[in-house]
């Protein structure tokens, strides 16, 4: 019988050091405190963040050209007609911005233009193309090329599209000036002028 209460007595204790396991190198760690965090060295100055400036690169020095647009839809325009536009141009630098020519890349389109634009202001290139009545039902697309100071953009094209409509003569506007006849009467002469039906002597 008391055999059997120590094989009980084992069998229990073997039973709760398996369910509690628990190894000496853990209960090393567990004594040890943790290490506190670095402290930087007695004297050096303290670290701070990159501000936004210093990660900014600096732009360069010079003119620098910029576009409120590089193409003008002008939607449908009737043949015969003229379409003007005016593309604003602005120097973003801190230079004298010139604009050396402009040029058209056909003979209907003519252009004309602020050549000098001071630093932060903004200058115009005017832009007119004309609308032959051969096109009617046909598309456009003209351009001008810019040619400016700017290093970096030398040369920038500009268009202008668009859709040609059915030609519309425009009637003629009558001439306050002229002779007009009042009806059944005798045609009115102006001052130094024979009337219509006057005879020679």
């Amino acid at each position: 019988m008391a055999s059997v209460k120590l094989f009980l007595f084992f069998a229990l204790a073997s039973l709760w050091l398996l369910a509690a396991p628990f190894s000496p190198l853990q209960a090393q760690n567990a004594a040890e405190p943790a290490e506190p965090p670095a402290t930087p060295a007695e004297g050096a100055p303290p670290e701070s963040p990159p501000s936004a400036e210093a990660a900014a690169v600096p732009e360069r020095p010079g003119p620098r050209i910029s576009f409120d647009e590089l193409q003008f839809e002008g939607g449908l325009t009737p043949a015969g007609n003229t379409i003007k536009h005016s593309f604003n141009v602005a120097n973003l630098g801190d230079e004298a911005l010139i604009i050396e020519q402009v040029i058209p890349n056909c003979g209907c389109t003519v252009a004309s233009f602020d050549d000098f634009i001071a630093p932060g202001q903004v200058g115009k290139i005017n832009v007119n193309v004309d609308l032959y009545r051969e096109w009617a039902g046909q598309e456009y697309l003209k351009s001008v090329t810019v040619i400016s100071n700017d290093p970096d953009l030398p040369r920038q094209r500009l268009a202008m599209h668009g859709r040609i409509g059915p030609y519309k003569p425009v009637a003629a506007a009558t001439d306050s000036l002229s002779p007009l006849a009042p009806t059944g009467g005798t045609p009115v002469a102006l001052d130094g002028d024979a009337p219509a039906n006057a005879q020679a002597e």
